[in-house]
């Protein structure tokens, strides 16, 4: 019994090896700027969640599960207002509004396309 089997078409075969290659190269060229340690970490609010590593990837949800996104890729650039990242080379933005910031009750804040969020230790 087979469980996947891949489309004969030509048409789908160009078009997988086409998003093969470009994951590879993306792999190979694109590489992440260093993240600085305030962004490094999970962020959470509600329905909202965004993940930093340290090694630059960058997974971002958000949604009430009628309405939802999540994307990720590998970061490409980092501002105090913007963080753009890529998947599969096409790049897509976050603006951050505020950027991470420690309270005097030593929790860390950021708010990022209008939702403040708080990093989970």
């Amino acid at each position: 019994m087979m469980l996947f089997r891949l489309p004969r078409h030509p048409l789908l075969m160009v078009a997988l090896t086409v998003l093969v290659v470009l994951g590879v190269l993306e792999r190979l060229f694109v590489r992440s700027p260093a993240v600085p340690p305030e962004y490094v970490g999970s962020w959470v609010s509600g329905p909202t969640r965004l993940d930093i590593n340290p090694n630059g990837t960058v997974q971002y949800r958000t949604g009430d599960g009628v309405v939802s996104k999540s994307v990720g890729g590998h970061l490409t650039h980092l501002s105090r207002d913007a963080l753009t990242y890529r998947t599969l080379l096409v790049p897509t933005h976050l603006r951050i509004d505020v950027p991470p910031h420690q309270r005097d009750d030593d929790q860390w804040l950021m708010t990022v396309e209008g939702q403040e969020l708080w990093r989970i230790p």
